[in-house]
């Protein structure tokens, strides 16, 4: 039997299914557990909530929201007015900005070390 977090994955078309499973790969590869709450991939770090994806309505856009984003400090990071979740954009059609990503999942990480 499929887990929900398989089936999420599966259901999505290409690109938008590679650029996931990708990033899924490199967050477990970053010390992060996953689980699917709220009908979405969910990652934590040290059993805490850290990031989850999220995908538009249209599904061309995809974007990671960073819990403790409000403590984060990037060019790319957006609020759109949420008080604590800060969201970094993803166009699959594209390649994954990693650098930046990197940097801000290093920056995220700190905030659970202190």
């Amino acid at each position: 039997m499929i887990s929900p977090v398989d089936e999420f994955y599966l259901q999505q078309p290409e690109p938008l299914r590679g650029c996931l499973l990708f990033l899924r790969a490199w967050l477990l590869k970053e010390e992060c557990t996953e689980a699917f709450n709220y009908h979405t991939p969910f990652f934590r770090y040290k059993q805490k909530p850290f990031c989850y994806f999220i995908l538009q309505k249209n599904k061309s856009i995809m974007y990671i929201g960073f819990m403790k984003g409000r403590q984060l400090h990037h060019a790319n990071l957006h609020s759109e007015g949420r008080k604590v979740v800060k969201l970094f954009y993803i166009d699959p059609e594209k390649e994954v900005p990693l650098k930046e990503l990197q940097a801000i999942v290093s920056s995220a990480r700190k905030l659970y070390n202190d």
